[in-house]
């Protein structure tokens, strides 16, 4: 069921995104059946115009696939519920105090505190991937999967020649966002950050977005 939002997006500058040449909208959490998913996708404003940016980084061929971009505060909630005890059985986080399950578990998925914003509650954090000629590339795992896999950097140093091209892929995006002003959470190769906490902590810059919308 789709969340009916009653913000009104001008005051804190949230824009809709729609499908363009270089940038395609293909939202996971409606496909993934949360009760929380918002079908459109939306960022903040000078988000947007840097992942346009970015998109016109790219070679030749490639495109932009944002998998997920603006959360209402519910969805986050949604999938740290969800996503929390997938990841303590998977990683046998069982015999961890509180503190250190949460902080492993954050790598994954942001901790729902109104207090400290989840960075896409923000509007300043987008999950994307990459198009090659209208077909999906290869990066080496799915879209929220955890594992080891999802590392940005987790393929450097294989020699295989599909690792080799995973790891190309990554770089191809990463170099792309990176050039555009955004940072990369490390456990997440899909995850790119402008203006949030994330962002800031990374850049030493001043935080831009600190509220959830």
């Amino acid at each position: 069921m789709e969340v009916i939002l009653v913000y009104n997006f001008l005051d804190y500058d949230l824009v809709e995104v729609h499908d363009t040449e270089l940038i395609k909208v293909d939202m996971q959490y409606p496909k993934l059946a949360m009760e929380n998913a918002i079908e459109k996708c939306y960022l903040m404003h000078e988000v947007y115009e840097r992942l346009k940016l970015a998109a016109s980084n790219l070679p030749d061929g490639y495109s932009l696939v944002i998998l997920d971009a603006y959360r209402p505060f519910e969805l986050q909630k949604e999938l740290f519920d969800k996503y929390s005890k997938i990841i303590e059985k998977k990683f046998h986080l069982e015999k961890y105090s509180e503190l250190d399950k949460n902080n492993f578990i954050n790598k994954f998925v942001s901790i729902p505190d109104k207090n400290n914003p989840p960075a896409h509650t923000t509007g300043g954090a987008v999950d994307v991937t990459l198009l090659y000629n209208g077909y999906y590339l290869d990066l080496g795992c799915k879209f929220d999967e955890f594992c080891d896999r999802t590392y940005t950097n987790y393929y450097k140093d294989y020699k295989d020649l599909e690792s080799i091209n995973i790891h190309k892929n990554r770089m191809i995006l990463y170099n792309s966002m990176i050039k555009a002003g955004f940072t990369n959470l490390e456990s997440e190769y899909w995850h790119y950050d402008y203006g949030n906490k994330n962002w800031a902590d990374i850049t030493g810059n001043e935080i831009i977005y600190n509220d959830i919308i």
